[in-house]
């Protein structure tokens, strides 16, 4: 990850070097991972993969205090959830370009963002005449998440390719829209284009570029 301190990077890099190679098992979370990890430190089994999938339940009982009911919306207002917080690296500028492109579309991120990134939301928004239709919430208790992710029509995960970590990642966010229903929209990263392709759970789009990113099959 490019933002760790250099001492930081090479000492966690020196620790795994020891001990990965003498673990008597290694788990990850991802294929990719296993892979990687496999071929660095040339473990001679595959280490094992277990999903960081959220446990978070969607117990289906509405109380008027989800999403729509925060921002004031009526059901038939399409709702595009970045869930998590906006920080740097993670395409919030590119997502609100491409709300923008939605007529009507409300793009909510829900979560405490890193304080320069919500500055550049904010300058982007008021560039685009979009303020109406972009949201800034803070974050939710994790026993009332799933009450907001539900009411969202698609879930994003916008990682940039910037770095190995973002590559390999699968985002808590993306198992938050499933555990509640919702299809997702990501960018082409090797384990997300996985994951979507095979379950059939949402759309990969184009990372970097605005203008592809709403599918002809949804985002008109």
């Amino acid at each position: 990850m490019p933002y760790r301190e250099r001492f930081w990077a090479w000492f966690v890099g020196a620790l795994e070097r020891v001990a990965v190679p003498r673990a008597d098992a290694v788990i990850t979370v991802s294929d990719g991972i296993a892979e990687a990890l496999q071929g660095r430190y040339r473990l001679a089994e595959r280490p094992t993969v277990l999903r960081n999938v959220s446990a978070l339940r969607d117990h289906g009982q509405p109380d008027g205090r989800g999403l729509r009911a925060r921002l004031g919306l009526v059901a038939d207002e399409p709702v595009l959830l970045h869930q998590g917080a906006a920080a740097t690296g993670r395409g919030a500028e590119d997502l609100v370009r491409a709300a923008a492109l939605v007529p009507g579309a409300h793009l909510v991120f829900l979560g405490d963002g890193e304080v320069a990134c919500e500055a550049r939301i904010h300058e982007l928004v008021a560039e685009l005449d979009v303020s109406d239709r972009v949201h800034l919430l803070a974050s939710v208790p994790l026993e009332r998440l799933l009450e907001h992710t539900r009411e969202a029509d698609i879930g994003l995960s916008a990682l940039e390719d910037t770095c190995e970590n973002h590559r390999l990642a699968l985002p808590n966010k993306v198992f938050e829209y499933l555990a509640a229903g919702v299809p997702v929209v990501v960018n082409d990263l090797p384990e997300l284009r996985r994951l979507v392709g095979e379950h059939g759970i949402g759309w990969v789009a184009e990372a970097g570029n605005p203008e592809r990113l709403w599918d002809d099959r949804w985002g008109r």
